[in-house]
C-alpha cells in the first residue's frame, strides 16, 4: 500500500508528461503575427526587427523539432516560451515597419518633387555649358543619361501611386546620382576650359 501511494504520483506525472504536446496556441499566435509583419513588407521597411522575429522563429521550430523526437520525457515549456517571444518580436517588427514604410514613402516624395526641378536645370545647366570655349565634354553621354532618367522618374513616381515606396525611392535615388555626378562632372569641365584659357 506504501508503494502504491508513492508510484501512483510518479506514473501520472510520467504519463502526462508523455502525453504533453505542442502549444498550439501559442504557436499559431506566432505564425499569425509573423503572417502579419510580412503582410506590411517588415523586411523591407523594419529588416532588423524582422530578422530577429525570424531568428526566434528558427529557434522555436528547432525547439519543436527536437522535443518531438524524444520518446518520454517531452516538455514543451521553452517552445510555449519562444512562441511567445516570436510573437512580441513580430508584432514590434509589423509596427517598425508601418513607421518605416511611412517615412520611406516622405523620403521618396520628397526625392521626386526635388527631381521634377533638378532634371530641367540639368539639361539648361548641360546646354550652356556647350557655349564655354574649348570644354572637352561627351555631351552626347550627357544627354543620353538625362533622356534615360526621364522613363525612370515616371516608374518610381507609377510605383510611389501604387505603395511600393521602396522601389520609388531607390528609383529616384539612382536618377539622383546620375544628376549629382552628371553636375559635377559638367562643372569640372568648365573648369578645365577656363583653366586652359589662362595658360
Amino acid at each position: 500500500m506504501r508503494y502504491q501511494k508513492v508510484l501512483l504520483p510518479l506514473f501520472i506525472a510520467a504519463l502526462l508528461s508523455g502525453c504533453a504536446g505542442p502549444p498550439k496556441a501559442a504557436i499559431e499566435a506566432a505564425k499569425s503575427a509573423m503572417s502579419a509583419a510580412q503582410s506590411v513588407e517588415a523586411a523591407d521597411y523594419a529588416p532588423e526587427s524582422f530578422q530577429a522575429a525570424e531568428q526566434a522563429m528558427t529557434a522555436l521550430d528547432a525547439e519543436l523539432a527536437s522535443q518531438a523526437q524524444k520518446s518520454s520525457g517531452r516538455s514543451y515549456k521553452q517552445a510555449e516560451a519562444l512562441a511567445q517571444e516570436v510573437k512580441n518580436l513580430a508584432e514590434k517588427a509589423k509596427a517598425d515597419a508601418e513607421k518605416g514604410k511611412e517615412q520611406v514613402k516622405a523620403e521618396a516624395t520628397q526625392l521626386l518633387a526635388g527631381l521634377k526641378e533638378a532634371l530641367p536645370k540639368a539639361e539648361k545647366m548641360a546646354d550652356q555649358a556647350r557655349a564655354v570655349k574649348g570644354i572637352k565634354l561627351d555631351f552626347n553621354a550627357l544627354k543620353a543619361e538625362m533622356d534615360a532618367a526621364k522613363p525612370v522618374l515616371d516608374e518610381a513616381q507609377k510605383d510611389l501611386e501604387a505603395g511600393k515606396f521602396a522601389a520609388a525611392k531607390a528609383k529616384a535615388q539612382a536618377v539622383q546620382d546620375k544628376l549629382t555626378a552628371g553636375e559635377q562632372m559638367v562643372n569640372q569641365a568648365i573648369e578645365a576650359a577656363k583653366s586652359s584659357k589662362k595658360k
